[in-house]
């Protein structure tokens, strides 16, 4: 790299996007449509947990709740050309706490016919024994009247059990409102990051859409901290004169947002790091993010990807001496 583009500022060399953050007439109102979705949903998804006796597999499918609301979020922004990730992800996030508020009310209703019909059993089991007689009206009015204040109670006292039936841990009391805790932070948090990851694109303000995501190329044989310097303190051209030296150097991929010929590319670069610990797979380490370039870059970094490596150089290296050969007895 020359003495002035190593000299140069960090990223001076790269021109970055910057959303407008702006929505569509029709965002709001359906980023709302979608919120009421998920507060319906939020019945069948209390109907699945409370069918669901292990709290570990909840947590699991709290997560895969949050997910789907995230998703749908982000669909219904990009539908609507809503290019404010933020609040995109923001509008997921309060989706999921309706989602969760709603959940109690569900509870509720799901409950009452475990109530009724443990309060016939136990009807009939005193009608046999002849030592009490139930107000038919009060009794009704007690199931239909069971609300989401009477099931907190009833689930502060029951609680759940982690572990075996008889001698698991009891979670009651304080720790049911821990649990609950626990389930919002998850449906919460799994939307907005999941809604947020998924907005996270580009939007051609001139053609009046959201780019494409294309694989460009993918280059290979370049040393990782060769690439990072230039980079962070060159432009495109430093980084496609870069030597391909390092045969054992993770690959660097490539992709690009792009729309009309005539509008220009948004790449992205990243790199395979190590494994954080033992016994993980590697995971992409990003470099480059949304840096603008002409469309027509685009050919000459496909056309630097069909470099191959430079051979080892074995001019110095050390000849192998042979064996010598064991007599013929």
């Amino acid at each position: 790299m020359s003495a002035s583009t190593a000299s140069r500022r960090p990223w001076a060399g790269w021109d970055f996007y910057e959303p407008t953050n702006r929505v569509g007439s029709t965002t709001i109102p359906t980023a709302l449509a979608v919120a009421a979705l998920a507060g319906a949903a939020a019945f069948v998804y209390q109907r699945i947990t409370m069918w669901m006796p292990l709290i570990y597999v909840n947590f699991l499918i709290a997560g895969g709740f949050a997910a789907g609301i995230g998703w749908v979020m982000a669909e219904a922004f990009l539908k609507t050309h809503g290019r404010a990730a933020k609040m995109g992800a923001g509008f997921a996030a309060g989706a999921a706490v309706v989602a969760f508020a709603v959940s109690f009310q569900a509870a509720a209703v799901f409950t009452r016919p475990d109530i009724r019909g443990e309060s016939e059993a136990l009807k009939a089991r005193l009608a046999l024994e002849g030592e009490y007689e139930l107000d038919e009206d009060a009794f009704e009015q007690f199931v239909s009247s069971f609300g989401i204040g009477d099931y907190i109670k009833m689930r502060q006292e029951n609680g759940w059990t982690v572990g075996r039936p008889r001698g698991g841990l009891d979670l009651s009391g304080v720790m049911v409102w821990l649990v609950w805790l626990a389930e919002l932070g998850i449906l919460a948090g799994g939307a907005y990051f999941m809604a947020e990851k998924r907005l996270d694109r580009v939007y051609c303000e001139e053609c009046r859409r959201f780019c494409d995501v294309v694989d460009v190329a993918t280059i290979r044989h370049v040393p990782p901290r060769d690439a990072r310097d230039a980079i962070r303190n060159g432009t495109i051209d430093d980084l496609l004169a870069l030597p391909s030296t390092d045969r054992r150097a993770p690959p660097l991929n490539v992709q690009a947002h792009v729309c009309a010929k005539s509008c220009p590319a948004w790449l992205d670069i990243s790199t395979v790091g190590p494994p954080s610990k033992k016994g993980e797979s590697s995971s992409d380490v990003p470099l480059l993010t949304h840096a603008g370039v002409a469309s027509a870059t685009l050919r000459r970094i496909e056309e630097r990807a069909r470099v191959k490596a430079d051979p080892p150089d074995t001019s110095q290296a050390p000849r192998r001496s042979k064996r010598p050969r064991p007599p013929d007895v």
